[in-house]
């Protein structure tokens, strides 16, 4: 709120991090208003991280760092959020990624994401590309995990993941 030249911000408290935590690596989209939209949404759900994935299918390219900076700073504080959605550019799909981190694979064919993704461990959820994962591009012990039964674009799928995993985390 501003009174006069002095912006009030009100109460300050401290916020733990909730968890678990949860990172998602996503194949860029094509059109760089779907790629915003990844970012905006992942940082309103709170969502820990984001990496964007360079795949062998994948036909899109990451945003410029200013660009993602600019839109995770805005929708964190429009959604009122106590952390910043750590966006950055990977390598491709099979890693290397945290070794305590759940590794996931969203496909139409996997296990309910429901059950899968419940606990405390660490999450890492990956979104191919349009064209999905090459065979030799996925983690070994990676999990298949199901957002439903379509097919989901690369945007839709990220988003849904972020908000399944958010809706079961605690403070």
């Amino acid at each position: 709120m501003l009174e006069g030249e002095i912006v009030v911000r009100g109460d300050e408290h401290r916020v733990e991090r909730p968890f678990p935590q949860l990172t998602i690596a996503v194949a860029p989209p094509r059109v760089a208003d779907r790629s915003r939209m990844i970012v905006e949404k992942l940082a309103e759900l709170g969502v820990d991280g984001l990496v964007w994935l360079m795949t062998d299918r994948g036909e899109g390219r990451p945003p410029r760092r200013d660009r993602y900076d600019a839109w995770a700073r805005a929708a964190l504080e429009q959604s009122k959020g106590a952390w910043l959605l750590d966006v950055r550019v990977g390598a491709g799909p099979e890693g290397p990624w945290p070794d305590e981190a759940r590794v996931v694979v969203c496909d139409p064919g996997g296990e309910s994401a429901l059950d899968s993704l419940a606990g405390d461990q660490p999450i890492l959820g990956l979104v191919g590309p349009e064209g999905g994962f090459a065979p030799t591009e996925l983690p070994t012990d990676a999990r298949l995990v199901s957002l439903g039964d379509r097919v989901l674009r690369v945007e839709t799928a990220a988003i849904a993941l972020g908000a399944i995993v958010r809706a079961q985390r605690r403070p």
